[in-house]
């Protein structure tokens, strides 16, 4: 096969309208710190990347999957819930459909800006995608922890009790404080050993990428913080019938709400507006890259 099915496309065709996308939004877009008005709802066509990375995840048992991403390439978005809507229809989609002549589609990025966002994109999503697995681990670690703790334990316990029926300088009392040491340094060997039982191992392996061509409205919203404002715009799905995101533009974090930022109106997630742990000023982090404006500390 060599390269072929690492890379297709499709062009998927909607019909569905959106009808009021001031309601639509505001029972949608969360801003939590900042308000919104709708400027523009144009009908667009826009290019989505899919991208299927395999993992795996070796512990005592193994698990393997796909993890899917999905990048609009008009609006830099990375709509998760849209994607599980639009899933069902890929199915159906035409690979041999195109779309109008007339239709204005997004421009290629560059490799390194495809990557700049999966690399902080990829580890909360593939983190969510293993949570369950993780959570079995732990459960059996901690049983045989417990199983071994209490085992140690009692041999710990009884040899104590013989050393106390023993006078000092006496051979059984010197015996048992060496099967003291003895047990106590087996324990910690043993742990170790289910620390190395236990460890996760994961590796990822990229499958193939779907260009996606579609339909959506595209919105025009104006956002304001505070005295600062700035022109945001959002595509609104027509299979997936709402809006997308707006992509957090401190690490495309997928938790919401957004915030927004004073000084440039950036919108990113809570994290992105934290405090330092440093100096405990609360400071922007797409505003801020290199780390806290007031004592420098990443």
């Amino acid at each position: 096969m060599g390269d072929r099915g690492h890379w297709s496309r499709c062009v998927l065709e909607a019909s569905a309208g959106l009808g009021d996308a001031e309601a639509v939004l505001a029972h949608e877009l969360a801003l939590d710190n900042a308000t919104f008005r709708l400027v523009a709802a144009r009908p667009a066509w826009t290019r989505y990347l899919l991208f299927d990375l395999r993992y795996t995840a070796i512990s005592d048992e193994k698990r393997d999957g796909v993890l899917r991403l999905m990048l609009n390439l008009a609006t830099g978005a990375l709509p998760d819930a849209a994607l599980e809507r639009i899933t069902p229809w890929l199915n159906d989609a035409g690979a041999d459909a195109v779309p109008p002549d007339d239709a204005v589609l997004p421009a290629d990025w560059e490799r390194t800006r495809v990557l700049d966002v999966l690399r902080p994109a990829v580890p909360p999503r593939l983190a969510a995608a293993l949570a369950p697995f993780e959570r079995g681990l732990r459960r059996r670690l901690a049983r045989d922890q417990d199983r071994l703790h209490a085992y140690h334990n009692d041999l710990y316990r009884e040899a104590m009790r013989r050393a106390a029926t023993a006078t000092e300088g006496d051979p059984a009392h010197q015996r048992e404080q060496l099967r003291i040491a003895a047990i106590g340094r087996e324990y910690r060997a043993k742990l170790d050993d289910l620390g190395h039982k236990y460890a996760l191992r994961v590796t990822l392996e990229w499958i193939r990428t779907l260009e996606l061509v579609m339909p959506v409205v595209r919105l025009e919203l104006l956002v304001r913080r505070r005295k600062a404002e700035r022109v945001v715009w959002l595509d609104w799905n027509r299979l997936a019938r709402r809006p997308e995101p707006p992509v957090c533009e401190d690490n495309v974090a997928p938790e919401r709400p957004r915030l927004a930022c004073d000084d440039a109106v950036h919108l990113v997630s809570a994290g992105g507006l934290a405090a330092c742990t440093g100096c405990g000023k609360a400071y922007c982090r797409a505003c801020h890259r290199a780390g806290c404006p007031k004592c420098g500390r990443v």
